[in-house]
């Protein structure tokens, strides 16, 4: 059978700011969660890319095509990485003011509901 071997890749494990795993038992939170919280999509992507994993330059903020684009396996970490919401927050602020104002009330406008 001829055909190209796959790369398989151990990536590291979650854990919270008290070094335990994520667990949504535990009130963790998952992707849908963070965006149901306002978080942008864009920068919980970025945020969740870069657990465990360095791209060589050290930057931090990508749009998806950059990230694919830069990622490299061998830059990623054997070791645990911290989920930091603090850390979380800053990107998506960094997301938020790189966005015109149509862009922040697009992505509000679904979670807006005014009572009259």
């Amino acid at each position: 059978m001829a055909g190209i071997v796959p790369v398989y890749v151990h990536c590291p494990l979650i854990t919270d700011e008290n070094h335990k795993k994520l667990s949504k038992r535990c009130g963790h939170s998952s992707y849908e969660d963070l965006i149901e919280q306002g978080f942008v999509s864009e920068a919980v992507v970025n945020y969740v890319a870069l657990l465990g994993w360095c791209p060589s330059d050290n930057r931090e903020i990508f749009s998806l095509e950059e990230l694919v684009e830069a990622f490299d396996y061998h830059h990623m970490s054997k070791s645990p990485a911290v989920f930091d919401v603090v850390k979380l927050k800053w990107m998506n602020g960094e997301y938020l003011k790189a966005m015109d104002f149509r862009q922040v009330l697009s992505s509000w406008q679904s979670r807006i509901s005014v009572k009259l």
